[in-house]
């Protein structure tokens, strides 16, 4: 199945002058990437500074977006606008995105008039007035729609036949009137044109005119196959946390003479039974930076190798200078607002030029040879700053065998209810995959830290609300730095943080599972054998695959290397064994059903060896107390449980509810059985 969607952006790189565009800076990534991973799809992306795509896409691609920040090299125009045709009589979906490609008229007009598109294309001058023709209220919002924009509008007509969401009727300055259609969609995709792209409610709040879980659908297939998920783990939404190493030799307020990576061990790390992702600063660790004593080196040490000691402590490194930006000179757009290119130094003479290789594979190097024990491993890369790796960079991390973690901007709250703050899962930069992390740490929420620091990052937990309902789009994350519990306040928010998540019934994962998870979600191959039949192919990392109620359930019987399942809201979240192979099959069973016992859910990683409605065997892992539900055995049965923990074993008994559910906890670490007692 092809689930692939090509973004196409960029311009001509002929023009030195020009700031180069990335794909996480276009519209497409930042307003409809999301939803199309929501709706099962991928995005790719192709710079035209790079050559002209070919002509004959990988069979991946289903659809292209001809995005806002795309302009056809004015040389090569009548080659681009013939392709862009080509690609829709082979049948792949359009959209267009701000505007029609090519500065050459005629030559667009070609294009526009082989996809039915009416009207001159061109930008209206000097509009006299404006009206709303056409609002499609279940597709646009109206409250950003106070009066008609004057500014950006084209003359053009959507093709006959297609659904027009947004026109607005102009008068320019020769009296003449115009129809101009900005959202429609058509048999062969659509368009969003200015200037009804966004609108800018705030600094912090960006809004989109339409719904793009409205308006998507109406151009790609959605709900329709299995979705590879990376929110959900059998049956649970997961959890991850990690911590940026900024701060780890700060005193903090609240103690005489203790850094704050004391205070984060003390009362986070050992405290809350979770797996966490620890990075730190290699120079800051070191003691070399500015307003930092030599002598206290070993100091800092000692506490890092303690930290790394922790069994629920997983090791990473948040670089060797801290550096704000990745690509200095090529990134200019990401380099704004940062006044130094990493942590001032006490001696500048020691770090004079950017070294990519002694960030990356000096810092890691270091950690694993000075911080960590001989049989613990550095499994993690943090970027730092702004967060946006070159493909090199993210290379090299890869060619270590690391994984990566960090950027996006997920902040949706009261304060950012757009959504535009709620990014995609991933990016590429150069060519080369960026992981994203699920949502956003306390520097954001604080306004710099600089305040509120209780009510400011305590903010987080609206986002995990809002990414939760109506849809569940992203994991839970906590994600901070060690200057985090620097004062009273932003401790206790801290705090009140990791409390929720704690009472939440969540699935932990560490860092370097979810970003492995995210990659095999991305890479899922997936083939339809049947009206209601699916092999997915994958890693076997990412085991969770959605669909909708309307689909019903799995058969159990008919599929394979399924689990189990677990109905959350219209959705149906299906939990796999991680094999490479999975058979989905949705088909009604020709008999009467027979009672299968399945798992609902677990909140420990589960590993099932034995399946039947006599006996269910196999063993779960955790740091604290596992809770695990089966489901689809006959109420009132009784079990005789056994669990095994080395030589230790311990005997309960437990009965099926009326729904048929079993639910039951275990050890952190045991081995279980499960067997029914005749009446």
């Amino acid at each position: 199945m092809a689930r692939t969607v090509l973004c196409v952006f960029g311009f001509a790189k002929s023009d030195p002058t020009r700031s180069p565009v990335w794909p996480p800076d276009t519209f497409s990534a930042q307003m409809l990437q999301m939803s199309l991973e929501w709706m099962g799809y991928e995005m790719e992306f192709h710079d035209v500074g790079t050559g002209r795509p070919p002509d004959d896409l990988d069979a991946r691609i289903c659809a292209i977006i001809l995005d806002s920040a795309l302009e056809v090299p004015f040389a090569e125009q009548d080659e681009y606008l013939k392709w862009i045709v080509r690609q829709k009589e082979k049948g792949l979906k359009l959209l267009f995105v701000g505007g029609y490609p090519g500065d050459d008229k005629e030559k667009r007009q070609v294009m526009t008039t082989a996809l039915g598109i009416r009207g001159s294309t061109e930008e209206m001058l000097g509009v006299k007035s404006a009206s709303f023709h056409t609002i499609d209220d279940a597709m646009v919002d109206k409250s950003l729609l106070a009066q008609p924009r004057k500014n950006g509008l084209v003359a053009a007509q959507a093709p006959e036949g297609a659904k027009v969401h947004l026109s607005i009727k102009a008068t320019d300055h020769r009296d003449i009137e115009m129809t101009c259609d900005v959202i429609y969609s058509a048999s062969w995709g659509g368009a969003l044109l200015d200037p009804y792209l966004y609108f800018r409610t705030s600094p912090e709040d960006v809004r989109a005119v339409v719904d793009p879980f409205a308006f998507l659908p109406l151009i790609l297939p959605a709900q329709s196959f299995p979705i590879p998920d990376s929110t959900t783990r059998d049956g649970l939404r997961m959890f991850l946390t990690h911590i940026d190493g900024d701060g780890f030799t700060t005193l903090t307020k609240s103690a005489l003479d203790t850094t704050c990576a004391e205070v984060v061990r003390d009362q986070f790390l050992k405290h809350y039974p979770f797996p966490v992702t620890v990075s730190v600063i290699e120079s800051d660790v070191k003691a070399l930076l500015k307003d930092q004593d030599p002598k206290d080196r070993a100091r800092y040490e000692a506490i890092a190798k303690t930290i790394f000691a922790l069994p629920n402590v997983q090791a990473a490194s948040h670089a060797w200078s801290h550096p704000f930006v990745w690509m200095p000179g090529r990134d200019v757009e990401g380099g704004r607002g940062y006044t130094t290119q990493w942590l001032e130094f006490a001696d500048p003479s020691m770090y004079p030029a950017f070294d990519l290789k002694r960030e990356i594979e000096g810092s890691v190097n270091y950690i694993q040879s000075t911080l960590l024990a001989p049989d613990k491993k550095l499994e993690v890369f943090l970027w730092s700053g702004n967060c946006r790796p070159s493909g090199e960079a993210l290379k090299m991390v890869s060619a270590l065998g690391l994984e990566s973690l960090n950027g996006g901007n997920t902040t949706i709250s009261r304060r950012a209810e757009g959504i535009a703050a709620i990014s995609s899962s991933d990016t590429f930069m150069d060519g080369e995959l960026q992981i994203y992390a699920p949502v956003q740490n306390e520097f954001t929420y604080t306004n710099g830290f600089t305040g509120p620091l209780y009510g400011g990052y305590r903010m987080v937990i609206d986002t995990f609300k809002r990414t939760e309902e109506p849809r569940r789009l992203k994991p839970v994350n906590v994600y901070y730095h060690f200057y985090s519990v620097q004062t009273g306040e932003s401790t206790k928010a801290l705090r009140d943080v990791h409390e929720w998540c704690l009472a939440q019934s969540l699935h932990s994962i560490t860092v370097r599972d979810f970003a492995l998870l995210a990659r095999d979600r991305r890479a899922t191959q997936l083939t339809q054998t049947g009206p209601k039949q699916w092999i997915a192919m994958n890693a076997g990392r990412c085991r969770t695959f959605r669909v909708s109620k309307d689909l019903g359930p799995p058969n159990l019987t008919a599929s394979e290397g399924i689990t189990g399942y677990n109905e959350i809201g219209d959705q149906i979240y299906i939990h796999t064994s991680g094999k490479e192979r999975t058979v989905l099959d949705f088909s009604k069973p020709s008999k009467s059903p027979i009672l299968s016992p399945y798992l609902l859910s677990s909140s420990g990683e589960i590993s099932i060896g034995r399946l039947t409605p006599d006996q269910i065997q196999g063993s779960v892992v955790d740091l604290r107390e596992n809770e695990v539900i089966f489901g689809g055995l006959v109420p009132d049965q009784t079990f005789d449980i056994v669990t095994t923990n080395g030589e230790n074993y311990e005997k309960m008994t437990a009965r099926v509810d009326r729904s048929g559910g079993l639910r039951f906890k275990f050890p952190p670490l045991c081995g279980f059985s499960l067997t029914r007692v005749a009446k």
